[in-house]
């Protein structure tokens, strides 16, 4: 069992691999030896400013080199690291940073959200001059490491404290076999749990980081970073997954390994990729509870023939995984119960929620050891093999994010006394999921559901803004008088067929399998990043000219997008 802090394992990487790439973008390159002195002298200054051991820094997420020595940094000086999404909306940040009760914020501009933030650019330039000496730091495996925000209204967003012990575990041997040989793409958000799968099976490896550039990159950007930096391993929500199967299979085959996770995998895609490719494909299961992946199966040509959900595979050293029934005992092969994991791997808990922390993190009656109850329904079977079957509340997952969704009804009757919603998720026609709002009102009349998803959208982050809304007369009722929130899938109306002929229409009707309108918002008409991620890989491909998803998002319907495409068109025609 490990028990190490991350700051150790880390260190142990930069013995075994000083001068070896650690951090790789566009303009930089950074060792192992570079980034960790870089690191040192971020720790000696925020030592300097009283920030130790006890103290939370937030540290605003930028994709940039910057920001590892300022991670690394926090670490060393002893501190708890708070990611803070800079992308999120303002009122969602401030609610973080209050509920985090931050005793500093690194940001890389000084936001009307957080006035007193420190420019992360000028703590870098006073680290790279700073010559005092290190303060020794006692750090131990349990110390909180990072603070994750997972699904939450602004009204009290829930935090998770991971300790060092449950991320330096990673260091271990797992199923992927990172080596120094690797080269892993960073392109998830890092103040998500997903991307500690990047980040720390990268440096506690000796692999590569390469940062993929600012925003979301396009599916031909993926393709381009994959061959320019010889990307090896890719980490993948489903959604994405799916996507760069369906477009661009070709810059798939460069890779050594995939890990997918985040949501049921599509069957179709895995056995596309696993039959077609020489690519190793790990399916993996973790969450913010378990401060990262925590178990990851590799699925070969045999497993591909699954007609059901892969199985979540072997878990990585320090975890246990188990399936149980309400009094924690585990239950036979077959039988439906709850997935607990329990290890080293497992959070401290849920910041100032002891009740939350209790329910969820259990110490069993007869052996005594601690088991986080996922919520998860899964089974086992006769081989120890363990897929799961669905979620028992009302978590679900959205994009790869979790997302309770009482928490978004809550925000809507918070900013619409008036309604009475019901938030659903169904599946679109990638497989992904899609927030809906059955709703009434007291008038009967309905509401403006373009002014409420854009005042959502500056409460939440946007997948968890509901993107269908549904009025009805009455929501239906079970016999004990309450909401059935079961008959909801059985009441959405069926949507009207369009007859348009023009090529953006076509398309993102495909994507959204629904209809839109020539001068309809793709965003209103419940349209996301994925979504115009996908819509710009088929226009490209339709249309032989480069389409980003930036280009759907600044031009936010068919008459605007079709005007772009017109002109790229001919540039294209002058230029030939």
């Amino acid at each position: 069992m490990n028990t190490e802090t991350l700051t150790v394992a880390f260190q142990e990487t930069v013995a075994a691999y000083p001068d070896r790439p650690a951090i790789i973008a566009a303009d930089k390159v950074v060792t192992y030896r570079e980034l960790d002195a870089q690191a040192a002298g971020v720790a000696r200054v925020l030592a300097g400013r009283g920030i130790g051991p006890g103290h939370r820094v937030g540290l605003v997420t930028r994709r940039v080199t910057g920001f590892f020595p300022l991670l690394l940094g926090v670490l060393k000086a002893g501190a708890c690291v708070v990611p803070i999404n800079a992308d999120y909306p303002d009122a969602m940040k401030t609610a973080m940073a209050e509920r985090a009760d931050l005793d500093l914020v690194l940001g890389w501009d000084q936001a009307a959200w957080a006035p007193h933030a420190v420019r992360a650019v000028e703590l870098l330039a006073d680290a790279a001059t700073n010559t005092a000496a290190d303060t020794p730091v006692t750090i131990t495996p349990d110390a909180p490491a990072y603070l994750l925000f997972t699904s939450g209204s602004t009204a009290r967003p829930k935090a998770v404290v991971v300790p060092h012990r449950g991320i330096a575990r990673l260091a271990g041997d797992s199923p992927v076999a990172l080596t120094a040989d690797d080269r892993v793409l960073q392109s998830s958000p890092l103040s998500f749990a997903s991307s500690m799968s990047e980040v720390w099976l990268g440096l506690l490896h000796g692999a590569a980081v390469v940062l993929a550039p600012p925003g979301k990159p396009s599916l031909p950007e993926y393709a381009a970073l994959i061959a320019e930096y010889g990307i090896t391993f890719l980490n993948l929500p489903c959604g994405l997954f799916r996507l760069l199967v369906d477009h661009e299979l070709d810059a798939l085959r460069g890779l050594r390994a995939v890990l997918v996770s985040g949501d049921f995998a599509s069957l179709p895609h895995v056995r596309k990729l696993v039959r077609e490719t020489e690519v190793l494909l790990f399916h993996g299961y973790g969450c913010t509870e378990t401060s990262a992946i925590a178990a990851m199966q590799l699925i070969d040509a045999a497993e591909a023939g699954f007609t059901g959900p892969l199985p979540i595979g072997g878990v990585l050293p320090g975890v246990q995984l188990t399936v149980r029934n309400e009094s924690l005992a585990e239950v036979g092969p077959g039988e439906l119960g709850e997935l607990c994991v329990g290890g080293v791997g497992l959070a401290l808990g849920y910041l100032d929620q002891p009740e939350l922390t209790a329910a969820k993190f259990v110490t069993h009656p007869s052996t005594g050891e601690l088991l986080l109850r996922t919520g998860d329904q899964a089974r086992i079977d006769a081989g120890g093999l363990i897929t799961l079957a669905g979620r028992e509340d009302d978590m679900v997952k959205v994009r790869g994010n979790r997302v309770e969704t009482r928490e978004v009804e809550r925000a809507i009757v918070a900013l619409a006394p008036t309604l009475e919603p019901v938030v659903k998720a169904f599946p679109d026609n990638h497989g992904d999921a899609r927030l809906t709002v059955f709703y009434t009102t007291a008038d009967n009349a309905p509401v403006d559901e373009r002014a409420l998803r854009s005042r959502l959208g500056e409460l939440l982050p946007d997948y968890m803004v509901p993107t269908q809304w549904r009025q009805l007369d009455a929501l239906p009722l079970n016999v004990n008088g309450k909401t059935d929130r079961l008959a909801l899938g059985e009441n959405l109306p069926p949507e009207p067929k369009l007859d348009l002929p023009q090529l953006v229409v076509t398309a993102f009707t495909e994507v959204m399998a629904q209809p839109i309108g020539v001068d309809e918002s793709f965003w209103a008409a419940g349209g996301t990043s994925l979504d115009f991620i996908d819509l710009a890989a088929r226009l490209q491909a339709d249309l032989g000219i480069p389409v980003r998803a930036e280009h759907v998002m600044e031009n936010d319907t068919a008459t605007l997008l079709g005007k772009v495409l017109a002109e790229e068109l001919a540039k294209q025609g002058s230029a030939a």
